[in-house]
């Protein structure tokens, strides 16, 4: 997991404003600090496997090592040329 959430030195700095000012703030920010960081320790980091779920560049007919096809042409099924013969 990325620290991109927030900037630590960020942080300090507005906790001694926070301090200084005496608002109360200062706990909410340290709670919330603890909170983030108890997050970031207990929960998993998903990390994506190469080439696990990515698709092929070439279809599986390109792959395959055997040259050309081949189209062979078979003789129209008795019906069908039966049918043909009826029509014209």
């Amino acid at each position: 997991m990325s620290d991109d959430d927030y900037d630590r030195s960020l942080l300090i700095g507005l906790h001694k404003m926070a301090a200084q000012s005496g608002d109360g703030l200062a706990m909410a920010m340290y709670e919330r600090f603890a909170d983030a960081e108890t997050v970031r320790r207990d929960s998993a980091e998903i990390v994506p496997l190469p080439g696990l779920h990515q698709r092929p560049a070439k279809p599986m007919s390109a792959r395959l090592p055997y040259g050309e096809a081949t189209i062979i042409s078979f003789p129209a099924p008795t019906w069908q040329t039966n049918a043909l013969r009826k029509k014209g």
